[in-house]
């Protein structure tokens, strides 16, 4: 994995290059996982909402608890 975590971390540089060097790794790693990304912090969220699911804990919350009523 670490040298795929590399490739991709270097091939979405452009993007990572407007976040801190750990919030760009947490980003990725949310990518790589294809999983959801959860922050309070809005600069993260509103770069990664662009590559992958994100969103601060009370967006997230209300999405989905709406959603397990429902279902």
């Amino acid at each position: 994995m670490e040298k795929n975590f590399l490739r991709d971390f270097e091939k979405l540089s452009p993007f990572f290059a407007k976040l801190k060097t750990s919030d760009a790794i947490v980003a990725l790693t949310a990518l790589i996982y294809n999983t959801t990304l959860i922050s309070w912090d809005k600069k993260l969220n509103e770069i990664a909402k662009k590559y992958i699911s994100s969103y601060t804990p009370s967006e997230f919350l209300r999405k989905h608890h709406r959603r397990s009523i429902v279902d």
